[in-house]
């Protein structure tokens, strides 16, 4: 750093100029309003270490990029179909994840699992990052690439019609693998060594 700016690379810079044309697109295309995403803008205009480090680094992951497919009727059998060892919270049967509010739908997209590098809120996750993927994403991650759950733990977080916050949740140790969906406060927060699933 110089001059209290950062020295980027030219790869860093693509990156950076990706995720400003991205976040554009996000707005211009009425998916999110301007508010929800101009902190996400204005950190990458003022070079602002905290909020953008993250993304630099996930961007040069070709480790943690999927193409997850998969077409399941219901949560509830996609969360079979990934034979978890341990389902808490509305997964844990199928009465209780299909009162969850979410999009099913058949999945055919790539995904990115970034980890967030410090401690953030679920407030500021939502707004900081405009392309989170879906619930129905996340379990059919869970069914196609198991083993990614051993490498650091792999959320979503969504809001419903009442504007209330969900999370959906992949986590485990070697061996051991659980998923978790809840009803979850904007202002609780995730580790900095948690993955927020984001499409590519």
């Amino acid at each position: 750093m110089s001059n209290g700016k950062f020295t980027y690379t030219k790869e860093q810079e693509a990156s950076l100029f990706a995720q400003f044309s991205k976040a554009m697109e996000i707005v211009r295309e009425r998916q999110r309003p301007y508010e929800t995403v101009k902190q996400s803008l204005q950190a990458i205009i003022s070079d602002c270490e905290i909020q953008i480090k993250p993304k630099i680094l996930a961007g040069a992951d070709g480790d943690n990029v999927f193409h997850v497919t998969g077409n399941f009727g219901s949560a509830s059998l996609a969360l079979d179909a990934g034979k978890y060892d341990a389902r808490y919270g509305y997964a844990e049967s199928a009465r209780a994840i299909a009162k969850v509010p979410m999009i099913v739908q058949p999945v055919d997209c790539k995904v990115r699992a970034v980890p967030l590098g410090q401690f953030r809120k679920n407030a500021e996750i939502f707004g900081l990052y405009p392309k989170i993927a879906g619930p129905m994403t996340l379990f059919t991650l869970g069914v196609k690439f198991p083993e990614k759950q051993f490498g650091g733990s792999i959320f979503v977080i969504w809001k419903d019609h009442k504007g209330q916050f969900w999370y959906a949740f992949l986590g485990g140790t070697r061996g051991w693998r659980s998923v978790n969906v809840c009803l979850e406060d904007p202002n609780q927060g995730w580790a900095s060594h948690d993955h927020v699933l984001l499409y590519e």
